[in-house]
């Protein structure tokens, strides 16, 4: 979901509610948010501290990345070998610092490094780097989690999911389900062109929200990100079905799955994406 405060495009979500409780209300200084790609959890993260006078770091957990890596490293200069802090450190060491670890199911599998964070002790202990950092008062941190590909074998999907010990310590926000119509509705509607049917509007929400329900289509779950790429295609002067196929339709690999999708826009708006929709309006 983008976040555009100048043209006031953003829509407070049950998800935004949610996550601002946990930033102003709760005692447990680990939150995780777990959801699809696209649904949103960046964006309402972003949206909540962007409201609290605290400070922030955000620490991309790319693929291959660890959290010790993330602490620091040492190196060796002018024949002496000295740490060098990295962003998690120094997020670590900043009093009131809020901690966003997006993409963090890159890094679940040292995730469990952050748990004195909810603990008393509130020092961390990275054998790998020989150190012992204190945690400053009030740091919390935030956990950005994409559920682990159900085509996964179960023990990649476990390597991908957050442990017990941090689940124990954290509040979960699970979104895996997507957010509800009425709020993918209300977000489209911020996108939607000015002078498009509004029965338009309805329908492709109406679309998308049954293709992210139907269990049998697995290659692809439309996110709301694909619905505003959708909006953006339409406000760009493509047609109703050139902007599916491009931003929903073709997503899905399965030839089977895309026909199934493709036959879901039929059903419901009569027109066929792959006939006299392929090109700009």
């Amino acid at each position: 979901m983008p976040l555009d405060t100048a043209t006031d495009t953003f829509v407070r979500t049950a998800l935004y509610t949610d996550i601002e409780h946990w930033a102003r209300n709760s005692d447990l200084p680990i939150l995780a948010v777990i959801g699809p790609a696209g649904s949103g959890k960046t964006e309402n993260v972003r949206k909540v501290l962007s409201e609290m006078d605290v400070p922030v770091t955000w620490i991309p957990s790319t693929y291959g990345v660890n959290l010790e890596s993330l602490l620091g490293h040492w190196t060796l200069a002018d024949g002496e070998t000295r740490f060098v802090p990295g962003l998690l450190y120094e997020g670590l060491s900043t009093p009131r610092c809020h901690l966003v670890l997006d993409d963090a199911h890159n890094l679940a599998a040292s995730l469990q490094l952050l748990n004195p964070i909810g603990d008393s002790v509130r020092e961390i202990t990275c054998a790998a780097l020989g150190q012992r950092i204190p945690v400053a008062e009030g740091v919390r941190a935030i956990l950005i989690l994409n559920p682990p590909s159900p085509s996964l074998p179960s023990w990649e999907q476990h390597k991908q999911s957050l442990c017990e010990q941090t689940r124990d310590r954290a509040v979960v926000i699970d979104v895996r389900s997507g957010l509800t119509r009425e709020d993918q509705l209300a977000i489209a509607e911020r996108h939607w062109p000015e002078g498009q049917p509004r029965e338009h509007l309805k329908g492709i929400v109406e679309v998308v929200c049954n293709l992210q329900t139907n269990g049998v289509l697995t290659t692809y779950v439309p996110s709301v990100r694909a619905l505003l790429i959708f909006c953006s295609l339409l406000r760009d002067g493509a047609t109703l079905g050139s902007a599916y196929a491009r931003a929903i339709a073709n997503k899905y690999l399965d030839p089977e799955e895309r026909t199934a999708a493709v036959a879901a826009f039929q059903a419901r708006f009569d027109l066929d994406p792959d006939e006299g929709e392929t090109g700009d309006s």
